[in-house]
């Protein structure tokens, strides 16, 4: 009984870190492409017009 209380509490907290994890790393994400795409933007914008 107690082993599966702390078993429970265990994945509990895992899953807590998991999904934290996951949001960190999504919004990590979101800001890298934004700004990715903000920078390709810029050189399309820069290569036409010197092109």
């Amino acid at each position: 009984m107690f082993a599966s209380t702390s078993q429970r509490n265990d994945d509990g907290v895992l899953q807590y870190l998991v999904t934290y994890s996951k949001i960190r790393k999504t919004a990590y994400y979101r800001r890298e492409a934004n700004l990715a795409s903000r920078i390709r933007g810029f050189k399309n914008c820069f290569t036409q017009t010197c092109i």
